[in-house]
């Protein structure tokens, strides 16, 4: 198997051992910089030009693994060169959309999908995009009469983020126009024309994808909002379940919140065919070795993006700081060191220390994320409860087991048999469930501010008990003393 000839993978390059991939995935976009020679407004202009250093961790790396082995076993499986191939591929491209379901079930065996998930900032985005570096995007073959192609244009790798609503026609028209400024072609305009619905307009995409022998699509920004909370979630859905049995490679990238919508277990297993990477901030889960993945990503990532005039005196000090102002998320870590250079530039400051990083930590522009940081730094699931868009209860979980552990008894009761039968409860779709939340959780508190405005001055209900307790106990004080 892999010494059959496959021009799918004559220009693809091969990686043989794990150590020649981290070096690919290296990125320092200060290496052929001479800091020394740059001027002030040079230094502001890449310190507000986001610049990300990348030294692999041990998550980036696995990441890249999984991925690099989806791609080219997948080229491997689509091996134009073998008959079957080329029959299963012509049906699936002249399959007819408006009466044919070609992708309801798995084209060939051995689908791959994988589900990257995390907090907003962990470098998600970040490594898959140095993943694709390591590749050239698109290859442009000649005539191979024994893969049946006169010519041909290979998409190697895709990046498409889902749609801002969640809608299908969206995310199909955005596919559609990437491949256009990608590949030179028309799609974004004559597909649609010949495929009025949605549903046909779908599977008419695919058919695009598969027709270039696409290696691996990564589709990013997937939210609680466009996936979940979406009115058209569930279509969505299911298009996506349609894409993996298209046999090409998917990356599903998004927050920890909008990756639990897959609740049948056919679907399920589908998604674990790879292990699914969830990327914590270095730190939050105590897991072993975090030390030194936080020593790759910022002693020799985040802190080597460096402009000032003289060395940073206390690199440790520095670097303990960072991680406990950005709580362990990459992209903070990041921001807080940028900013501190350039309060320092402004300044005159030659050289950035701990306290540089603590004040830009304590200013007023981190007050909307600072909960967030402090529920990673001090492993408080309440305060990350605060962000609609984080698993809290995954970390709540984690830090707080015995808490979670009292409420277990709740699971163990038998439910009684009915004595007579009654309707199967409704099944609300989470859209739904959301809105009901939101919905209670409003009208409790216009009710609470009704019966405040009911409430005399003296009402304990207004003061608590603990304020009713202290004035009764003044009273007995002024007693005792007159």
């Amino acid at each position: 198997m892999f010494g059959e000839p496959n021009p799918l993978l004559d220009f693809v390059p091969m990686f043989n051992d794990p150590k020649d991939l981290k070096a690919a995935l290296t990125h320092n976009p200060l290496k052929d910089v001479d800091v020394s020679k740059l001027n002030f407004m040079q230094k502001k202009i890449l310190l507000e030009t986001p610049q990300v250093m990348l030294k692999p961790t041990t998550q980036t790396l696995m990441a890249a693994l999984t991925w690099y082995s989806m791609m080219v076993g997948s080229l491997r499986n689509r091996n134009p060169l073998r008959a079957e191939n080329r029959r299963s591929y012509w049906e699936a491209l002249h399959a007819d959309p408006k009466k044919d379901k070609p992708f309801e079930k798995p084209l060939l065996p051995g689908i791959s999908a994988n589900v990257f998930k995390g907090p907003t900032g962990t470098g998600k985005s970040a490594t898959y995009q140095h993943f694709s570096r390591c590749f050239k995007q698109v290859i442009e073959h000649g005539r191979n009469d024994a893969a049946g192609w006169v010519s041909l244009k290979q998409l190697v790798y895709f990046h498409v983020d889902m749609s801002h609503d969640g809608s299908r026609k969206g995310f199909l028209t955005a596919i559609l126009m990437k491949m256009d400024s990608l590949l030179g072609t028309d799609y974004g305009t004559t597909v649609p024309r010949a495929h009025k619905t949605v549903e046909t307009l779908g599977v008419a995409t695919i058919q695009r994808l598969l027709a270039h022998f696409t290696g691996i699509i990564f589709i990013d920004e997937i939210q609680l909002r466009n996936l979940v909370k979406s009115s058209s979630a569930d279509l969505m859905q299911t298009f996506l379940l349609s894409l993996i049995n298209s046999g090409i490679p998917i990356v599903l990238t998004g927050n920890e919140r909008a990756m639990d919508w897959v609740t049948y277990t056919q679907d399920m297993t589908r998604l674990l065919l790879t292990n699914p990477i969830h990327a914590h901030p270095i730190g939050a889960l105590d897991e072993p070795g975090w030390e030194d993945d936080w020593n790759a990503m910022c002693d020799r990532g985040v802190m080597r993006f460096y402009l000032l005039d003289e060395p940073v005196a206390n690199p440790a000090a520095c670097s303990e700081m960072l991680h406990r102002c950005s709580g362990g998320v990459a992209r903070l870590a990041h921001s807080l060191w940028t900013q501190a250079q350039s309060q320092c530039l402004i300044t005159g400051k030659p050289t950035v220390d701990p306290e540089d990083i603590e004040a830009v930590f304590n200013s007023i522009h981190y007050d909307s994320i600072r909960n967030f940081i402090n529920g990673f730094h001090f492993k408080n699931a309440d305060l990350l409860a605060m962000y609609p868009d984080v698993d809290s209860n995954f970390y709540r979980r984690y830090w707080q087991p015995s808490l979670m552990q009292s409420d277990s008894h709740l699971d163990t009761i038998t439910a009684v048999e009915p004595t007579t039968k009654k309707k199967p409860p409704r099944i609300r779709s989470e859209q739904s469930k959301f809105k009901s939340q939101e919905t209670r959780k409003q009208t409790t508190e216009e009710q609470a501010a009704r019966l405040k405005g009911t409430l005399s001055p003296d009402d304990m209900r207004l003061g608590g008990h603990v304020q009713n307790n202290l004035n009764e106990l003044m009273k007995l004080k002024n007693s005792a003393e007159s």
